[in-house]
Order: C-alpha cells, then structure tokens, then sequence
C-alpha cells in the first residue's frame, strides 16, 4: 500500500513537471514567434542551365523565376536574389522538347514554400555552324545629279553559329549603308546582327565601300538679287546681298555652258523704309535639272539719303576751284 502511495506521488510530482517544461516550451514559441513573426517574400532568381552535353543548345529558357520563402522576419531583411540557386538539369534531356523542373537552392534555416513555374519546358537542339553572305542594302538618295554604284563587301561572308532549326531558315546577314545626300565614295566599318536569338556571328563587323559617280554635270553659278520698285522717297538702296552667293546647278552640259546667272524671285521694294531680310526661292532656268539649294537669304539695306547741306563736293567741282585759283594768281 505504501509503495502504491509512493509511485502516485512520484507520478503526479514527474506529471506536473513534464506539463510545466510542455507549457513553457509553448510559451517560448509563442514569445518567439511574437517577437520575430514568420515573414514570406518572394524573390526573382536567374534561371540556369547545367548539365547540357556538348555540341546542344538549349533554347527557349526562362531568365527567371520566382521564388517565394518564409522564415523569421530578422532572417528576409537580410535575403538577396543572389542568395538563391535556380537551375534545370539537361544531362537528360532530349533533342526537341523536354519539360523539365526547377531546382531551387535556399540558405540554410530558410523554407522555399513556392516556385513560379516550378518546371519549364525548352527546346533542346544541336549547335550547327555555316557561311553565309551579307547583302546590303541602301537607304536614302545621293545628292541630286550623283549615283551609287555596286557595294563591295570585306568579307562577303560571314561565319553563324547556332541552333540548327534557327540557322536552317538563315539565308543572308543585311547590312544597311545610309547614302542620302552622298556625293563622294563611302567607306564604312559596320556591326552585323540578326534577328533571330541564339545566333552569333564571325566576324562581328563588315566593311561596305559604295562608290558615288557624277551623273548629270554641273557648275557653280552667282545668284542675281531681282527687285522691282522704288524704296520711299527720301529712303534709297545701300547693299543687296544673297547668301550663299554662289549656287550649284545641274543640267545637261550645253545648257550649263549657256547660262552664267541664276536670278531670285522679284523682291518688290516700292515704299520700303527699312532693311528687308527675307528668303527668297530662285527661278529654275529652262533646262536646268536641279538648284542647290533652291533658295537664299537675301538681305537688303536701306539708308537715307543725304541732304543737299551735307552733300560733299565732287572731287571734279574741288578741281575746277583750285585751278581758277590758280589762273588768277598768275594774272
């Protein structure tokens, strides 16, 4: 009887302490989780291919992916996208498509509780490589009475290496060369590119010569200023200029040997009082092709004139004075 006493007591006296350690065991998860709460967020995480075997090429791959963790609040303040590794395995992959899952890597106490998308599905292909020529191709016009002849490539050819689906459908590499308003010979070093990803190319760059030849002749001929009218009465014209002074026109050569002037559309000055500044288009001959340019600026001043008080003596009437001067001396 004693002995059923005495384990009674033990058992109840080791019950209480087992509750006390289970209540203060939750008391401290519950204080714990108060202080420092779970706390989820996601991250965007580089997505990256491992285990492809040599001469493959994955295509279709997703940069990213998002990953999203719950831990303690003290433990995402310090969480980076660099902290994590996201990867799909290819050493089983197959030509063609394969769907395959994402592998995620977390630090350590840290719980990934979703991956957006947890699998992706790529297009895995053999790496094949090929020549192929660049074409140019030109944009623009050259300046009026010139041409351009045949580009000449260096290389002609360039060396693509790629996906072999891609590069099956690859004919040329463009190049474009922009030659408006040319009028001498081109020389430029250019970068290639393609359109379709996954492609690259060798040389990276090409050099395009395009010759410029003279079609329709020309020559430099001085601008004439036509004006019609008289400026106010007691106003009268100090300098008429046009700039440029001097115009390039084309036409056929026994035109150009024909004409030595270009003149300006009629300026009318009747009643003017003060300095014109204007621009004005110029008359196209018959014949002519073309006018480079078409028109000018034409700055026109107008002074006073003088009045009779103020109007010097001619050197002639100064002459004449001092020669009776001298006559009377003599006498």
């Amino acid at each position: 009887m004693n002995f059923f006493n005495f384990n009674l007591t033990s058992w109840r006296r080791y019950s209480l302490m087992i509750l006390s350690l289970f209540i203060a065991v939750l008391l401290w998860l519950y204080v714990t989780n108060l202080q420092s709460p779970l706390r989820e967020q996601e991250f965007r995480v580089s997505l990256q291919p491992s285990g492809l075997p040599d001469g493959m090429v994955v295509e279709e791959l997703p940069d990213r992916v998002s990953i999203r963790v719950k831990t303690i609040d003290i433990k995402v303040g310090g969480l980076e996208a660099g902290d994590f590794n996201a990867n799909i395995d290819l050493s089983e992959a197959k030509l063609g498509e394969n769907n395959l899952p994402v592998n995620v890597k977390a630090p350590p106490g840290v719980d990934i509780s979703r991956v957006i998308p947890n699998e992706v599905t790529v297009q895995v292909d053999k790496l094949v490589q090929k020549q192929v020529p660049v074409k140019v191709f030109l944009r623009g016009t050259p300046e009026p009475g010139y041409s351009v002849g045949e580009a000449v490539l260096v290389p002609n050819a360039v060396l693509a290496r790629g996906p072999s689906r891609a590069l099956n459908t690859i004919e040329q590499v463009p190049v474009t060369v922009d030659v408006e308003g040319a009028s001498q010979n081109l020389d430029y070093t250019l970068p290639l590119s393609l359109q379709q990803p996954g492609i690259s190319l060798s040389p990276e760059v090409v050099r395009v010569v395009v010759p410029v030849n003279i079609t329709v002749p020309y020559k430099a001929v001085p601008v004439r200023i036509n004006v019609t009218g008289k400026p106010a009465s007691e106003y009268q014209i100090d300098q008429m200029t046009a700039e440029p002074a001097v115009v390039k026109m084309y036409a056929p050569s026994d035109i150009l040997s024909e004409i030595n002037e270009v003149s300006t559309k009629q300026i009318n000055l009747n009643g003017v009082s003060g300095n014109l500044k204007r621009s004005v288009e110029l008359n196209l001959p018959e014949g002519v092709v073309l006018l480079q340019p078409d028109n000018v600026e034409v700055t026109i001043s107008v002074v006073q004139k003088p009045t009779p008080e103020t109007e010097p003596e001619s050197p002639n009437e100064e002459t004449e004075t001092d020669a009776n001067n001298d006559l009377k001396e003599s006498q």
